[in-house]
């Protein structure tokens, strides 16, 4: 957020918070995440992935976009 909320919108987005389950979940869940990229980026230095791993994510994901053409890297059009 940019700015600090005031007080009446603190007290709607508190009563939201305990009416909506799904933004609760929501929040559980990113921090969590947030918890979790920190811990991991604390413990360990940088990693280079795999370059099989690479290539093999980016033919799923050619794959998922659907243009058989590029699922090849050597295909040259």
């Amino acid at each position: 957020m940019d700015e600090r909320l005031t007080v009446r919108e603190r007290m709607r987005r508190r009563f939201h918070f305990f009416a909506c389950s799904v933004c609760r979940g929501f929040q559980k869940q990113m921090l969590s995440l947030t918890a979790l990229v920190r811990m991991s980026v604390s413990s360990r230095e940088a990693e280079q992935p795999d370059p099989e791993f690479l290539l093999a994510v980016r033919r799923e994901l050619t794959r998922v976009a659907g243009d058989p053409d590029k699922d090849d890297p050597h295909h040259s059009s």
